[in-house]
């Protein structure tokens, strides 16, 4: 793919203005077909491996609501946002509708098998991480929880903090290659470290819309020349 293409892709967009909607004409170097953007599916190392334990056929017929979206053959649903962002450097006051699947593996690892975190707490740390778990798990354990991390490196610790003058709130500190997803139905925000786009198109043969599930580095909007300056 060459530059100018690289810039214009949806990725590079983000990259470029720190957020881009789900709206508007797009392409891709894999299809002909010019499409419109709907939304925005978490991709993170979780769902990475989810699909692939489900052998999920990204050719296969998508069946799409305005919640989430699967594939025809599969039960497995994934859900949809509308709006990209970059959550780097940002702060998230974890609650009932917030999500996070950007978690490292190796981190994951420690979180959920190290001997130093109790096996009656690991299962609150098994992705997608819910904040309503966290929350759980905060109240459960009171202040025990700013303690819970102590003795592990770095990349544990800068995870979570709790909030300055709050009994029980607590946050998530974004990392550098955060992605946050927002916009949905649920009203749901997740953090991921990568994310798929939803695409529609008009299907010549049956005259019925299709969609398509694209990389966000090969989903190419139609731009003209000033606006991708």
């Amino acid at each position: 793919m060459d530059l100018q293409l690289q810039e214009s892709s949806i990725l590079g967009l983000l990259q470029k203005k720190r957020e881009q909607l789900a709206v508007g004409k797009v392409r891709s170097e894999s299809l002909s077909e010019e499409m419109t953007l709907i939304g925005f599916i978490p991709y993170s190392l979780y769902y990475r491996y989810h699909l692939l334990s489900l052998k999920a056929d990204f050719n296969d017929e998508l069946v799409v609501s305005p919640y989430y979206v699967r594939f025809s053959k599969q039960d497995h649903v994934l859900p949809v946002y509308r709006n990209a962002a970059i959550a780097s450097g940002k702060k998230y006051l974890i609650n009932d509708k917030f999500q996070l699947n950007a978690v490292p593996e190796d981190v994951l690892d420690k979180l959920t098998n190290d001997y130093r975190i109790n096996k009656n707490y690991s299962s609150y740390f098994k992705p997608p991480i819910s904040g309503k778990k966290l929350l759980e798990l905060r109240k459960k354990i009171g202040k025990s929880f700013d303690r819970l991390f102590e003795g592990f490196v770095e990349e544990v610790t800068s995870l979570f903090g709790v909030v300055e003058g709050a009994e029980l709130d607590i946050q998530y500190i974004a990392q550098n290659d955060d992605i946050e997803l927002s916009g949905s139905v649920t009203g749901i925000t997740t953090i991921t470290n990568d994310f798929l786009c939803l695409c529609c198109y008009m299907n010549k043969v049956t005259g019925l819309p299709s969609y398509v599930v694209l990389s966000s580095n090969d989903t190419i909007r139609v731009m003209s020349d000033d606006e991708i300056s």
